[in-house]
């Protein structure tokens, strides 16, 4: 008799202990789950690349349409639920992706178009002051600064991405602009702070505050 009561209290222990670490691992994967914005720029878990075209209509800001353009920043700005825009964003992209869209983003009803391209290739900084100035566009021009990121937590995720060469890539970006405007996020972002979610990519209060200073700024410019 009491070998069966104990043979039953092993089996209860063994239960309570199961359900214990089921429920651990599920809260650790869910954890997991939101953790990451499915974004790339060098490494992100679980992630397949897309092209975004959200179907709704420009916003219409003092009579004036607006197009978003951009990386994998744009990408995560397009998902915060109360943003509504038409975005033409990649992961991983930059300036060869922004050629590529020439022709589409010229045929979408717009008039303004917010370029939000660089911090996956710096490097092509001179490229972007060319084509813009080109006045590739049918539409009003404006490009974001490149936003900062948090050195200490994007090493972490394996990224080299470093605000000097961000700093340098944005003072280039805004002398050679002619043909085209500047937003200056990232001076808003280091004066009001920023959160990220691996360093380089936001979390969704920041996105919304950039989207929002954006359409507060660009027809003051």
């Amino acid at each position: 008799m009491i070998s069966n009561l104990l043979k039953r209290l092993l089996q209860v222990i063994c239960l309570i202990i199961f359900m214990i670490l089921f429920i651990l691992v599920a809260k650790k994967s869910e954890e997991d789950a939101t953790s990451y914005i499915n974004v790339k720029a060098t490494y992100i878990p679980d992630f397949e690349p897309i092209a975004l075209i959200d179907d709704t209509e420009p916003s219409i800001v003092e009579d004036k349409k607006i197009l978003f353009t951009g990386d994998s920043r744009f990408v995560g700005m397009s998902q915060i639920e109360d943003i509504n825009e038409v975005f033409l964003a990649k992961v991983g992209e930059g300036y060869s992706y922004l050629c590529s869209l020439q022709e589409e983003i010229n045929n979408e009803d717009a008039d303004v178009i917010i370029i939000g391209f660089g911090v996956n290739d710096l490097h092509h900084v001179n490229d972007y002051i060319e084509y813009l100035n080109s006045q590739p566009f049918d539409k009003e021009i404006y490009f974001l600064t490149v936003n900062p990121v948090n050195e200490q937590v994007e090493a972490e995720y394996g990224y080299t991405v470093t605000n000097n060469d961000i700093d340098e890539f944005n003072r280039l970006i805004k002398e050679g602009a002619i043909n085209y405007s500047i937003i200056d996020t990232n001076s808003y972002l280091w004066e009001t702070g920023f959160d990220t979610k691996d360093g380089l990519h936001y979390k969704d209060e920041t996105y919304q505050k950039i989207y929002e200073y954006v359409l507060e700024n660009f027809h003051h410019i």
